[in-house]
């Protein structure tokens, strides 16, 4: 049975397409998945002995260490995001699910860590935020652009009718007094002549 039960779970991290890291419980690497050289860069054998940090930049140390401490609590908030570094120093966007292995008197003993690589996933939610954004930008433009004079940046007869029929309404409520003033601009032909016909 333990024969059999050896065999499945090497079965499991032969195949698995994300990296099955088993660690201590102080994050020394115990074994690793091969999918872990494919993600991570190295070489065949490498990896156990080194600390679960050394694949994560340093600025995620301390958030790193804090979500172990939460875990062995059994307050795990994952999956977590981090900044990994391959082999070669370049550093890429992985998703890391944690989770405990422990013995049969039920005591945490060592850890499971299924690393994955979301670059792609994180570049496309990037561009999709960006895009968003410009949209946003295209519709103030717009909705400013519906609203005012496009030569003279003023408000527009439309701007004008939605004013009026607020106020009108507000005026229905309230029964206060309304007052529309109008003005008369007296020898225009010298603004065009000297601004320009448009």
């Amino acid at each position: 049975a333990v024969r059999e039960s050896e065999e499945t779970y090497k079965s499991i991290l032969m195949a698995s397409p994300d990296d099955i890291t088993i660690a201590d419980l102080s994050g020394r690497i115990i074994m690793v998945s091969p999918a872990a050289n494919k993600i991570f860069g190295y070489g065949p054998g490498e990896g156990p002995g080194m600390s679960v940090l050394d694949f994560i930049i340093p600025e995620d140390h301390e958030r790193a260490r804090a979500n172990i401490v939460k875990m062995i609590q059994e307050n795990y908030p994952g999956p977590n995001e981090y900044r990994g570094i391959h082999e070669d120093g370049s550093c890429f966007d992985i998703e890391v699910n944690n989770s405990l292995i422990r013995d049969r008197q039920g005591n945490p003993v060592r850890m499971v860590l299924i690393i994955r690589d979301i670059t792609k996933r994180k570049k496309a939610e990037q561009q999709i935020q960006e895009l968003v954004h410009e949209l946003e930008v295209e519709r103030d433009l717009a909705q400013r652009s519906s609203l005012t004079d496009s030569l003279t940046g003023l408000f527009n007869r439309r701007f004008f009718d939605n004013t009026l029929r607020t106020e009108f309404s507000r005026h229905k409520r309230s029964g206060s007094q309304l007052s529309l003033i109008m003005l008369d601009v007296d020898h225009f032909k010298k603004y065009n002549d000297h601004y320009g016909h448009l």
